[in-house]
């Protein structure tokens, strides 16, 4: 009897429990479906703001970049720097107008054709005679320089000769005068490029006059000659036709000392040379 007592009382307790445990299984299947609901709400919008990259997309985006960095690498082996062209193109230029000096050529000459004018008073003209005064006594002159040149400087030699002018007296007989210049002559250039030069010069040297009168009038016939100590500060300016001949230039002023006064005249020259 005790036995089956406790049989029925343990019954109702058993009953209990698994009722309260079927509520609990409930529960927590409605909690579990709840989470779930929520979580599948979110996936979709996480998924539209957050991109996803696959693996094979990176190798592509790697490959690629590799790939751009040695066509890269190749243009900058095919092409020359950038500065390295400039420096070229610089050299390029200047070499068309620079001009080493030490490499030009050293010895040079030229012939000389122009006019003489006087540019002092008749009155210094005391040794010729007074009708060889009233023409102009250097005239038509022609000429030859010779110089050596060694890196801005020139030292040379220059020889002119100038027909000055004459006169016929109506009874006969005549009066002239003609010059013979010799002189020792240093350059400075001041400009040298591949075709222009030009420089200022400097000539010392011995003016040789030599006049004649033969007046019919006159019992005296007057013929004589001088030589006085001359210097003459002047410019040249030439062109190079081609490497060897060059034309231009010449523009002298000679001023003579003859003791009576100074004579001194303006020389104008063609020039027409030649480098060696």
């Amino acid at each position: 009897m005790g036995y089956h007592c406790g049989l029925m009382q343990t019954q109702p307790a058993l009953g209990s429990i698994q009722t309260t445990s079927m509520r609990l299984l409930a529960a927590l299947s409605l909690l579990l479906s709840a989470t779930q609901a929520q979580a599948q709400r979110h996936i979709p919008a996480l998924q539209r703001d957050v991109p996803v990259t696959t693996l094979p997309e990176l190798e592509d985006e790697e490959g690629g970049e590799e790939s751009s960095g040695e066509s890269n690498g190749a243009d900058a082996d095919l092409q020359p720097a950038p500065t390295q062209d400039r420096e070229a193109s610089d050299d390029a230029e200047g070499s068309e107008d620079a001009v080493d000096l030490a490499e030009v050529h050293a010895l040079s000459g030229s012939l000389l054709f122009g006019y003489g004018m006087n540019l002092a008073d008749d009155s210094v003209f005391v040794r010729v005679p007074t009708t060889a005064r009233d023409f102009e006594p250097f005239g038509i002159g022609l000429g030859i320089t010779g110089g050596y040149q060694f890196g801005p400087w020139v030292v040379g030699g220059r020889a002119q000769y100038y027909f000055g002018d004459s006169v016929s007296y109506t009874g006969g007989g005549s009066a002239g005068i003609f010059w013979l210049m010799l002189a020792m002559e240093g350059a400075y250039i001041l400009h040298q490029d591949r075709v222009w030069q030009f420089r200022l010069s400097l000539d010392l040297g011995l003016a040789m006059q030599f006049w004649s009168d033969s007046d019919p009038a006159s019992t005296n016939v007057d013929d004589g000659s001088a030589q006085d100590f001359y210097l003459a500060p002047g410019a040249r300016l030439t062109y190079a036709l081609t490497p060897e001949f060059f034309v231009g230039g010449d523009a002298t002023v000679p001023v003579i000392f003859n003791g009576e006064g100074e004579i001194s005249a303006l020389a104008i020259m063609l020039v027409a040379g030649k480098y060696f």
